[in-house]
């Protein structure tokens, strides 16, 4: 019995390693949006996991994902930017990535959700959102504070980010093709 799989369990397999052959094509078309910020010291950071979330709004479900977070690095050191310096980049970038891909809910995975109010759960677990991690230092290892914004996909791409701190990277979870 031990060598039995779990129902669905091959299906998950099947999936992950789908994914896992596209991971290539995504981080080419992240690298041609980027590649202006690149120059001026900004970095794609990538990490590949499997996420639990809802569909449907009933049911868990375990997907691959990739989590994309935009960073800007001086040597070993974060520095702070403003939205302003990215945003013509990064949203046709976001816009590109909706189309074609499944972008899951994000949120500060450190913050129980059960320490949460049932509203704001139920709409970070239900919304896609990008998440703006946020100080008021010009480097993170100076930042006293720092914080996670969430901004709904639609409120990013059409540039309704209103921040009065400084960013030190903007993370999204991407999911498998459309």
């Amino acid at each position: 019995m031990r060598y039995l799989k779990k129902f669905n369990e091959g299906l998950e397999e099947t999936n992950f390693n789908s994914f896992l052959s596209k991971l290539d094509e995504l981080k080419e078309i992240c690298d041609g949006q980027l590649a202006t910020l690149y120059d001026e010291g900004f970095e794609l950071n990538f990490l590949i996991s499997k996420v639990t979330h809802p569909k449907d709004g009933l049911m868990k479900v375990v997907s691959p994902s990739l989590h994309v977070q935009l960073v800007k690095k001086e040597g070993w050191e974060m520095l702070s930017y403003s939205w302003k310096e990215v945003k013509d980049y990064f949203i046709p970038l976001l816009q590109l990535l909706s189309r074609r891909y499944v972008i899951y809910p994000s949120f500060d995975s450190r913050v129980s959700l059960l320490k949460m109010r049932q509203e704001d759960r139920i709409k970070i677990m239900l919304s896609t959102q990008v998440a703006f991690h946020i100080g008021s230092g010009d480097s993170h290892s100076a930042a006293r504070g720092l914080t996670h914004k969430y901004f709904s996909l639609q409120d990013v791409l059409d540039d309704k980010v209103k921040l009065d701190k400084r960013i030190f990277s903007i993370s999204i979870e991407i999911g498998g093709e459309l």
